[in-house]
């Protein structure tokens, strides 16, 4: 097989796989940098007290606050689980704890607008949220009659990238972003001369992602799913943006 061109993988050690096998069955060359990685708290007690305090709705808006979850015993008798997309559902089902809304992975607001409002006013719902992560999802919440408590579970901090693959991800035709996050660490990075890496095309999961790729300067392809395969399908598209066809 001939490889047509190269596709940054950005997500976190151990989580770009599936999406490099995507890739490579397309025809692309995957390289997998790491920039960001998560880290889950080791203070359980906000979370179990917000739980153990009733809620009708618990949401979570990433795989990775699934195990913060498993550990603080599991969503409350009765409560609804919302995931953000198919995999943090499928994460929630592989513990036990299938999700009764299903986002389709574009972003928090997008999952609010999907809940809908309460059965009535003021019912509670706890969100697993990041450290200073995005709040869409809990505004768009509490617009809608929702009486929300956020919980930090986790954080997301940029990754040290050694400078052959600063080169490595510097060489590549198209970059992958899942998460803002991974943006703002893009956008960080230095070459051997000090220098910024110059934007290009990009692929994008999710509409909040593809913003903050917008707003940094790059060329996006917005994915049609929140899955490997389509943002696979995307990186074929934006190769042919880099390489003007």
């Amino acid at each position: 097989m001939t490889l047509a061109g190269r596709v940054g993988v950005t997500r976190p050690a151990g989580r770009g796989r599936s999406l490099a096998a995507a890739l490579v069955a397309c025809g692309l060359e995957a390289i997998e940098v790491p920039l960001i990685e998560t880290r889950v708290t080791s203070d359980l007690a906000p979370l179990r007290r917000a739980l153990g305090e009733g809620a009708s709705l618990v949401v979570l808006s990433s795989t990775t606050s699934v195990p913060a979850l498993v550990a603080a015993g599991g969503a409350p008798e009765r409560s609804r689980v919302a995931a953000v997309g198919p995999a943090t559902s499928a994460a929630l089902a592989e513990a036990g704890l299938p999700a009764a809304v299903v986002g389709d992975g574009s972003g928090g607001a997008a999952l609010a607008e999907l809940i809908g409002r309460p059965a009535t006013p003021g019912e509670r719902a706890v969100v697993l949220a990041a450290a200073g992560g995005r709040r869409e999802v809990v505004e768009g919440l509490a617009g809608l009659g929702w009486l929300v408590e956020e919980v930090v579970v986790y954080s997301t901090v940029p990754c040290d990238v050694s400078p052959a693959d600063v080169v490595a991800l510097d060489a590549c035709d198209v970059v992958s972003f899942a998460s803002p996050s991974a943006v703002e660490a893009f956008v960080a990075l230095r070459d051997g001369d000090g220098r910024a890496l110059e934007p290009r095309p990009a692929v994008a999961i999710g509409e909040t992602t593809a913003s903050a790729a917008r707003a940094a300067g790059f060329d996006v392809v917005l994915a049609d799913e929140a899955t490997d395969e389509a943002m696979a399908q995307a990186a074929t598209q934006a190769i042919g943006r880099a390489h003007g066809s």
